[in-house]
């Protein structure tokens, strides 16, 4: 396993044991006392699951399987973008909805900008494999 899947790997496992931690929270907000924000938790939940954990799985096996030849460089980009900007994004999305247009807009806007880079980055990258493939 190459060391940028690695790091894919593990916080694939770490999103996907915080996401199941706040899909229990929210659970137990609901039965045991209905408080009306705790639907503002389900889209921070979500990323934890389907951004967090399934997509850096897959980012992991793709690394791993097929872009071998990837410079430890531009994967290690890909990585911190893609986990700088996903916290900031599951941070500001329930406080956009809690607080409002404030500050944490801001920063679930940058969480995205930083997702979207990474994402970029990451298309070109298996383009140019794609390119090179024979």
């Amino acid at each position: 396993m190459t060391s940028i899947s690695k790091f894919f790997f593990v916080a694939s496992i770490t999103y996907l044991l915080l996401g199941l931690a706040a899909q229990t929270a929210n659970v137990f907000d609901v039965w045991l006392g209905f408080n009306p924000l705790t639907y503002t938790a389900v889209a921070a939940t979500q990323q934890l699951l389907l951004t967090g954990w399934l997509t850096q799985a897959a980012l992991a096996l793709i690394y791993n399987c097929w872009l071998t030849r990837i410079s430890y460089q531009t994967g290690l980009v890909v990585f911190v973008l893609f986990n700088l900007g996903l916290p900031l994004v599951i941070m500001g999305q329930p406080g956009l909805t809690i607080f409002g247009a404030t500050w944490l807009g801001v920063l679930a806007a940058l969480g995205a900008i930083f997702q979207l880079l990474a994402g970029v980055i990451f298309a070109r990258q298996v383009w140019t494999q794609l390119k090179n493939y024979k």
